[in-house]
Parts: structure tokens; C-alpha cells; sequence
């Protein structure tokens, strides 16, 4: 779904430059999110 627009070296350095972290998240990373955000406890 990322690598056409990824694989634009100008895109790529837009995205990298916009990143406070240096880095694209891992998805392991939203798991908590997820689960709360699914929970009763968000509503």
C-alpha cells in the first residue's frame, strides 16, 4: 500500500523530515491503543 508512495525519494524525505522520532513506527507500537481504543473504557 506504501511502496509506490515511499519509493518517491522526494515523498520519502517529506515524510522523514515531518517525523519527531526519526523513525516510522512499528505496528507492535498501536497495541495498546488499539486495545483501549476498543475497550468500554474509551467511551
Amino acid at each position: 500500500m506504501t511502496d509506490s508512495a515511499f519509493g518517491d525519494e522526494e515523498f520519502y524525505e517529506y515524510v522523514h523530515g515531518q517525523t519527531p522520532m526519526d523513525r516510522v513506527a512499528q505496528p507492535e507500537e498501536f497495541v495498546g491503543l488499539a486495545m483501549f481504543l476498543a475497550s468500554d473504557e474509551a467511551s
